[in-house]
């Protein structure tokens, strides 16, 4: 975008290239570029009992789910969903209480978390069908136990060895969110 003005020469209306509103600071931000050059990215574990954790697992484990095609998983929220559905942050708390959804969730944060750029899940993934969708999301859980959604995505997998386990990355959309002390992190799929 140019910002023009009588007898000036064009110019960029803010300081920097890209600018962002960091949800639940209430501001926003000025970045050089988008992805942020400076991020700095944190690897959360997911574990076998339902731990989210910034520590490996001790043990390995597995979870599992039944998708069944006569009562799909919906999708509430986000950046993709279109009118008339609803769009943005949502509850989600009926979502991850479905026997679908596989759910991982943080111990209280003692300190704030800013989650600026985008978001990878790495997973090993098996499937009994050979075309297959991998959902993933992160959550922001208030001390009220409220869950909504901070960013999500998704991938299609269609391969003729869907019994063998392999590895998956599902990107997730870039976001610009601050996680408050109190809060639990939360991933679904």
């Amino acid at each position: 975008m140019t910002h023009f003005g009588e007898g000036e020469a064009a110019a960029p209306p803010f300081e920097t290239p890209v600018r962002v509103f960091l949800q639940g600071a209430g501001r926003w931000i000025g970045l050089p570029d988008w992805p942020p050059p400076a991020s700095a990215p944190t690897t959360w574990f997911l574990h076998a009992d339902g731990a989210l954790s910034m520590r490996p697992a001790t043990s390995s484990g597995s979870s599992s789910y039944r998708y069944d095609p006569a009562d799909p998983t919906p999708s509430v929220g986000g950046a993709f969903a279109a009118m008339p559905f609803r769009h943005g942050a949502q509850g989600n708390r009926r979502l991850e209480n479905r026997a679908d959804v596989l759910t991982f969730t943080s111990s209280i944060l003692d300190h704030e978390v800013e989650v600026v750029g985008e978001a990878v899940a790495d997973l090993h993934v098996r499937s009994s069908l050979p075309h297959a969708d991998f959902f993933a999301r992160l959550c922001d859980v208030a001390p009220n136990g409220r869950s909504t959604n901070i960013t999500d995505g998704i991938i299609r997998l269609s391969h003729s060895a869907h019994t063998a386990i392999r590895p998956v990355r599902i990107t997730l959309a870039g976001t610009a969110y601050r996680r408050k002390p109190g809060c639990i992190s939360n991933g679904s799929g």
